[in-house]
């Protein structure tokens, strides 16, 4: 079966729990909380007051999602689920 997210939804991926990521150093008080993600498929992007906003996230980024061991408390390593890209905190480098 072939889809693809809608809107400005993303297919993400839970990655391991790391404390470091490149030179970003992300502390374990964050992290509880938290989690990296690698973006598998993205959406084309919403309207907004007459303007078409692309999505900025793009397919294989790293992103940090805060708040998602709040919202999604079983969600494990490996695990993929559908977000809204406003539930990104930002794009790890």
């Amino acid at each position: 079966m072939n889809w693809e997210p809608l809107h400005d939804r993303l297919l993400v991926e839970r990655m391991p729990r790391e404390t470091k990521k490149g030179v970003l150093y992300i502390p374990d008080v964050t992290q509880q909380d938290s989690a990296l993600c690698k973006v598998l498929k993205v959406g084309p992007g919403v309207w907004r007051d007459g303007y078409f906003c692309k999505t900025a996230v793009k397919p294989g980024d790293t992103v940090l999602v805060p708040g998602a061991g709040n919202k999604f408390p079983d969600w494990e390593a490996g695990q993929q689920i559908l977000i809204q890209e406003g539930d990104v905190g930002a794009i790890v480098a």
